[in-house]
């Protein structure tokens, strides 16, 4: 494995299939570049610097000018640890792939079946009609879990329904069904441990997404970014 391979196999890890294909070959361009502009250096004895490393001069014209060159080039690529940290911190990363990909898929399913969007649109509908009809006749405990339920499924099924390149809805969605499931769970759980406990995961996934919605443009945001 050559200098470049092993530099770049720690460079693109845990990065997803489509960001590493992205990092090796802006790399491999950026490689042959200063490598050539560094054999031209040793050409030259002594020739001006070219400005691509600091290194380059000290090439030596020779029998093994090449691996020198190869040598200073990778090397003035700098750590391939803390250039796997960048990456990471602005491309997908394999797990996120993973969850965008498996979102997607849930969303395809749910976008494919008119009768599915129907019943999405039906519960809560439902729920609140049944509510209001409650509190005329007085069951008033009854007609109160129903509204919550009816609020918090229109919330959360809502997202599906989100117009395409509207981000800013989406987000007013997604702060809405934020507070209302944390409303929720305040009323439904007398601990504060056990509500954490329910909504961290979820609190997980959501991080990641808003994660995932920084790194991509939102051109390409699947509908699954949207809420």
């Amino acid at each position: 494995m050559s200098r470049l391979d092993q530099w770049l196999q720690e460079a693109t890890r845990h990065l997803s299939a489509e960001s590493a294909v992205q990092v090796r070959s802006e790399i491999r361009e950026h490689y042959e570049l200063a490598r050539e502009a560094a054999m031209a250096a040793a050409e030259s004895a002594g020739g001006n610097n070219t400005g691509l490393a600091q290194a380059d001069a000290e090439v030596k014209v020779g029998p093994a000018k090449e691996d020198e060159a190869d040598r200073l080039v990778v090397a003035a690529l700098g750590d391939a640890r803390v250039a796997n940290r960048k990456y990471r911190a602005v491309l997908l990363t394999a797990s996120e792939a993973r969850m965008l990909a498996r979102a997607s898929r849930e969303i395809k399913a749910v976008a494919s079946r008119p009768w599915l969007q129907a019943l999405l649109l039906a519960v809560p509908i439902t729920a609140l009609t049944a509510s209001a009809g409650l509190m005329l006749s007085g069951s008033f405990a009854f007609a109160r879990t129903l509204l919550a339920g009816g609020i918090a499924t229109s919330l959360l099924f809502a997202g599906v329904f989100v117009p395409r390149q509207r981000p800013f809805l989406a987000n007013i969605l997604r702060c809405a069904k934020w507070a209302a499931m944390v409303f929720l769970f305040t009323i439904a759980f007398d601990s504060s441990w056990l509500m954490i406990a329910c909504l961290w995961p979820l609190a997980h996934v959501e991080w990641n997404m808003a994660t995932i919605r920084h790194k991509l443009p939102i051109a390409q945001w699947p509908r699954s970014l949207y809420f």
